[in-house]
C-alpha cells in the first residue's frame, strides 16, 4: 500500500512539474544581433547561391520572405563582415516593381544595403541611404529593374547596425458580419484599434522582405 502510495504521489509530482514548465514557458522575440566577427566569411559573393524571384505559378505579384541568421552566408566587403543572399531578378526586369528590404520584427530590423548585379557580378546600381524608408512592414527600397540587371543582392549594412528607430504604431482592424433580427436581417461592421510605441534595433539578423509586382501581365512577362 504505501509503495503505490510513494508511486501516486511521484506521478502527480511529475505532472506538476511538466504544468509549472509548460506555464512558465515564454516566448521572447529574438533580440538584434550586432557582431558576427565570429562567422567563418569568404572573400567575395557566391552568385550560386542566388534563388529565383519568379514563382513557379505565373502571377501578377510574390511576396518572398528571407530568413537571415547564424547558417546565412557572409563575407568579407571592404574588410568588414556582412550577412546576404543573393537573387535572380525575373526576365524582362522593367515591367515590374521591386519592394526590398528588412522586415520590421518586434525588437529588431534587418539593416538592408541593395545591390543590382549585372550577369557577371558587377555592381550596376546601389542605393544611398536617403532611398530607404519604411514601406508598409519593412524598411525598404523601391525600383523598377533596368534590362541589364540580373541579380539582387541584400546585405546587412554594418554602418546601420546598431543604430535604434523608435516608431509610434496604429493597427485598424475591420471585421463585417449579419445579425438576425425579428423583421429578417442586418449587416454590420466592427472596427477595433491598437495603438502602441515600438523601439527596433537595426540588425545583421533577421528577415529579408521582397515584393515583385509586375506592371503589366505576369511576372515574367513583357510589358503589353
Amino acid at each position: 500500500m504505501l509503495r503505490a502510495r510513494l508511486k501516486t504521489c511521484a506521478a502527480v509530482l511529475a505532472a506538476a512539474i511538466i504544468l509549472t514548465a509548460c506555464a512558465t514557458e515564454v516566448k521572447v522575440a529574438p533580440a538584434a544581433v550586432l557582431d558576427i566577427s565570429g562567422k567563418p566569411c569568404g572573400e567575395q559573393i557566391d552568385l550560386m547561391s542566388a534563388k529565383p524571384l519568379a514563382p513557379k505559378k505565373a502571377q501578377k505579384w510574390v511576396d518572398v520572405f528571407e530568413p537571415v541568421g547564424a547558417e546565412t552566408a557572409c563575407a568579407r566587403i571592404d574588410d568588414l563582415l556582412v550577412n546576404y543572399a543573393v537573387f535572380e531578378l525575373p526576365p524582362n526586369g522593367s515591367n515590374h516593381v521591386i519592394t526590398v528590404g528588412g522586415l520590421k520584427q518586434e525588437r529588431r530590423t534587418l539593416a538592408p544595403r541593395v545591390f543590382l548585379l549585372d550577369f557577371q557580378g558587377q555592381v550596376l546600381r546601389s542605393f544611398e541611404d536617403k532611398h530607404y524608408k519604411n514601406i508598409g512592414s519593412s524598411f525598404a527600397v523601391q525600383f523598377r529593374p533596368s534590362e541589364g540587371d540580373r541579380y539582387l543582392l541584400v546585405q546587412t549594412d554594418p554602418s546601420r547596425v546598431g543604430q535604434v528607430a523608435d516608431a509610434f504604431e496604429q493597427k485598424v482592424v475591420t471585421g463585417s458580419g449579419y445579425a438576425s433580427t425579428p423583421t429578417g436581417g442586418a449587416s454590420y461592421t466592427t472596427t477595433s484599434g491598437v495603438e502602441r510605441s515600438m523601439s527596433r534595433t537595426f540588425s545583421h539578423e533577421g528577415i529579408i522582405s521582397i515584393r515583385v509586382q509586375a506592371l503589366s501581365g505576369k511576372i515574367g512577362a513583357p510589358a503589353g
